[in-house]
């Protein structure tokens, strides 16, 4: 076999007895590799958010205040409710029972110890969204808030302006003592005693979409100007109804007493034993119960449906 000559590859080896394998030999250097072309940064976030005005603001009154976080009161019949910005979640102690709900990321952040519970619903802070998508959200990120049955929740954003404002206000009309715009005007007031100059929803697409769905009526003065804060005529909503459901639970057969025993001691025993699942709500045969769980809270108390609620276990079995 011939040799042959590659440029710049160095010559071929013929094939050799004691050949371990295929030679490999360097290129030449030809130098570092050539610079990539950056893209223009307008290009790459025309996309993003631009920065508002408003989260400058919100970053210089948080800088020199002495807490970041806004406490609400008379607000809600059994929570505390809170909103703060991203960057004071390190800093804040976290009793229990609390849920952070935060709306600039789903991602839990490192910061909060395991006993918090965290929502994560983040959407964009922009005026052109869908109604229909934004009901469907904040109304899913509500029924969650509630079904934790927490002592404590606390709102959070980027810097505490447009999003955790308009879930505040939400869920408040939803779930609280006051209307979105009380609700907005007691979040004004807590955030002027937490820090001065911290704005609030400063989107005005989010101030119109409040306004649509639940009604532009005159809001309360008392509670902006730093008086005594009395609860509006909003009337509470109700939490959402229960979900019933099919749930497969471990059933245990009982003994039949080995070999040699007697057959219809064996018969009686599994007699017993499907009536007392039965008696419990649980199909004998498939290990199904119909039922909810308590206040919506998965792994609590397990409430079994019975027979003729609207679909008891013993119809499907």
């Amino acid at each position: 076999m011939s040799k042959r000559e590659l440029k710049d590859l160095g010559p071929a080896l013929a094939y050799r007895p004691t050949h371990r394998g295929p030679t490999v030999t360097a290129r030449v250097s030809t130098g570092p590799p050539a610079p990539r072309k950056k893209e223009a940064v307008a290009d790459v976030n025309k996309n993003k958010r631009p920065r508002r005005a408003a989260a400058d603001a919100a970053s210089g009154a948080l800088d020199g205040a002495d807490t970041a976080v806004a406490e609400l009161k008379d607000v809600h019949a059994s929570q505390s409710i809170a909103l703060t910005s991203h960057d004071a979640l390190a800093a804040m102690l976290w009793p229990a029972h609390t849920v952070v709900v935060t709306l600039h990321t789903s991602e839990r952040p490192s910061c909060l110890p395991g006993g918090v519970v965290h929502i994560g619903a983040a959407f964009d802070d922009r005026a052109d969204f869908d109604d229909v998508a934004m009901t469907r959200r904040l109304d899913r990120l509500c029924a969650y808030t509630w079904a934790a049955d927490a002592a404590r929740v606390v709102f959070v954003c980027h810097a505490g302006v447009n999003r955790s404002s308009l879930a505040l206000c939400y869920y408040l009309q939803k779930y609280g003592l006051v209307g979105w715009q009380q609700a907005k005007d007691a979040l004004v007031a807590a955030k002027r005693g937490a820090a001065s100059g911290w704005p609030t929803l400063e989107n005005g697409a989010f101030v119109a979409y409040l306004a649509r769905h639940f009604g532009s009526a005159a809001s309360s003065s008392a509670v902006g100007d730093g008086a005594a804060s009395a609860p509006a005529a909003a009337t509470p909503v109700a939490p959402p109804p229960p979900r019933w459901f099919w749930r497969t639970v471990a059933t245990a057969r009982p003994s039949t007493g080995g070999p040699g025993a007697d057959p219809e001691e064996a018969a009686r025993r599994r007699q017993e034993a499907d009536e007392r699942m039965r008696s419990q709500g649980v199909d004998p045969r498939t290990g199904r119960t119909w039922g909810c769980w308590e206040r919506g809270r998965p792994g609590g108390i397990w409430v079994r449906g019975v027979p003729g609620q609207r679909r008891p276990w013993g119809e499907c079995g």
